[in-house]
Order: C-alpha cells, then structure tokens, then sequence
C-alpha cells in the first residue's frame, strides 16, 4: 500500500525523503515558513515537538495533498541540546564532545490527514555511543561527509562508521523513525 501513497514532507531533509522513498513512499517536498530556535538548555523532547508542530502548522500545503509530515531532530548530551552546527569549527567542537560518550538522538514528527482531519504528533528517542576520536580524525570525517546539516555533526549511515552502538531506532537517529510512523500510517489508510 506504500508505493500509492505520496507523502508531503515539510522538511528539506535529504535523508528523511530518503527514508520514505526506499519504503516506499512517494514523496514530495513542500516548503514551511516555520524559523527553528534552538534552546541548548531546552527540555530535547519539548523542543523537536514544538519545532515538529511549527513546521506542520506552517507549512505551505497544495490542493489536494491528503497526508503532511515534519519533522525535527536534536542531540543531547549532558544536559545541553544540540541541532545542527553553525559553522566547521562549531561542528568539531560539537562532535568532539560526543565521540567516546553515548547520547540520546530525539526526533518528533508530526502528520496531518487532509481527508479525516486527524493529525498526530509524537516523539522516539535513541541512545547512541560514538567511538572515540581526536580533532585530526573528526577532521577527517568531515572530508567525507557534510555535517553542516545535521544535528550532532555526524551521520549514523556514513561510512566507515563512528558509531559503536545504537539502542533503539536507526532510523530515527538517521533523521525520521520509520517504524513509528508507518504504524500510525497504517491505522489511517
């Protein structure tokens, strides 16, 4: 049932449009006026669900679309809430801090259904640990990967890896938790 499904994603995430496609859904990005303010002293859940929430009310739905996600992903660690660095130097700083230590990868989504008028809006957290490394190495990393846009500074699906352990959703440290989302999809189709 995926595959005649298009999804409007609000949200200009490669990887969370990649996610949908490869199970897949149709996909259509659209765009939400909605300004991101991170807080890095912010409770991590309350902020991607207030962020997710904005993105869905602000954004700019066309006729005829049933089905609209957004979503928002942060990393904490410590007490302190990370989205996506901003700049290269903010982006080492960051992934130094994390690399050796386990953090928690919160994404909030939120869908609405232009036929039923329901709309949902939830939350999946993961612990993640990094495996250790120095500045020369993050350095490195970076030459092989972009980490401008996205939380933490790093990307779970680059290769070779950093990560030593995931519990809890891959997908969801990757940007959108697909199992949850498509149990709620299937109840509303």
């Amino acid at each position: 049932m995926a595959s005649s499904l298009v999804i409007y994603l609000a949200s200009q995430s490669p990887r969370r449009r990649q996610l949908l496609k490869a199970h897949g859904y149709g996909c259509r990005v659209i765009p939400s006026t909605y300004i991101e303010k991170h807080e890095s002293k912010s409770c991590p859940r309350d902020l991607v669900l207030k962020h997710a929430l904005g993105k869905l009310q602000s954004a700019v739905i066309p006729r005829g679309a049933r089905f609209v996600v957004a979503a928002d992903t942060v990393v904490a660690f410590q007490g302190k809430v990370y989205g996506k660095p901003k700049d290269m130097n903010h982006a080492v700083r960051m992934l130094f801090r994390l690399t050796g230590n386990t953090h928690e990868v919160f994404t909030a989504w939120a869908m609405s259904d232009s036929k039923t008028k329901k709309r949902c809006l939830r939350s999946v957290r993961s612990r993640v640990t990094l495996r250790a490394m120095n500045k020369k190495q993050i350095h490195e990393y970076f030459k092989r990967m972009n980490p401008l846009d996205k939380a933490g500074s790093y990307a779970v699906q680059s290769k070779p890896s950093i990560v030593e352990h995931i519990h809890g959703s891959y997908s969801n440290v990757m940007g959108f938790p697909m199992e949850d989302f498509e149990k709620v999809i299937q109840k509303w189709i």
